[in-house]
Formats: structure tokens, sequence, C-alpha cells
């Protein structure tokens, strides 16, 4: 079994790599704001990166490259054209620290201002749901914040996604 999932993960991994871009991005989910470019180029280039390999790595290192030349001063968004977000960002910051690389301090300082009282993370900074801690951008946040400044590290996650858990 193990042999068939490493075989697959393989498959996927070069698949991933055969849909990079030229520039180091990846580009998908058309939606009416447009299509991802940042978030999915951070997202595709943090799997291969923990993925690790040479082709791998090369492919996220390109990624990383893009994601630089490609950024608001704050982080990272779904596109250039709907300002930084958490998941985004997070993910980016990520990439960074897979592959040991210094990533831009406004980016870490924008992210950590995200994280709310209640004890979670909201998507982006505005005074509407979306400002708003979310449990599904929360892990991915904290997981960024953390890595990036240990002493930092803000307080209270546990207890917000104990808070927020489903009932079962």
């Amino acid at each position: 079994m193990r042999r068939i999932i490493a075989a697959h993960s393989e498959l996927a991994a070069r698949y991933l790599m055969s849909q990079q871009r030229d520039d180091g991005s990846w580009q998908d989910y058309d939606l009416p704001v447009g299509p991802s470019n940042q978030w999915i180029t951070a997202v595709v280039g943090l799997s291969l990166a923990e993925r690790g390999g040479e082709d791998n790595t090369q492919a996220a290192s390109r990624a990383a490259q893009w994601l630089l030349d490609n950024r608001y001063e704050e982080g990272w968004g779904f596109n250039e054209t709907t300002g930084p977000d958490v998941d985004s960002t997070a993910h980016a910051l990520l990439l960074f620290h897979a592959l040991d690389l210094p990533a831009p301090a406004s980016a870490q300082d924008w992210l950590r201002a995200r994280w709310q009282k209640e004890g979670g993370f909201a998507t982006y900074d505005q005074d509407d749901a979306w400002g708003n801690a979310h449990v599904c951008v929360t892990a991915i946040a904290y997981s960024a914040v953390y890595r990036s400044s240990p002493e930092q590290r803000p307080p209270g996650l546990l207890e917000f996604l104990i808070d927020h858990r489903l009932p079962t």
C-alpha cells in the first residue's frame, strides 16, 4: 500500500510541476474576481517544498521568487485584485519557512495583526464578517505566526477552536 501511495504522490507532484507557469506561478480557480495566482502558488509551492526532493524544491523555490516579486506590501491575496488575506499570506510565509528563506517582515507583522481578541484570525482587515475570526484560516495562520516568531505566539488558539467546534 505504501508503494501505491508513494507512486501516486510522485505522479501528483509531477503533474503539479507540469502546470507551473514559466514565471514560477500557478493559476487556478477562475472566480468572478479573476483566477487565483497568489494563493494557489503559495499552496502548491508549500506542498512541493514539504514533499522535498530536488525537482520539488526547485519548483517551490521558483514559486517563492514569484511570490516575492508579486505581492502586496502587507502580504498575498487570492490574486492581484483582492488585497492581502490571511490564508494566502500564511501559506506564503510557510513556504519561505519550508525553504529556509527570509520572509518579508511586513507580511509577518500584517499576519500577526489579524489575530482577533476572541482567539482566532480574521481573513481580511475589514468591518464585516470577513473581519471576524474564522476557524477555516486560524490553524494555518497560527502555524505561520508560530514558526516565524515563536516568542510572539498569540494566546487562545485551543480555546477558540474548542468554542467553535461542531457538535458531535
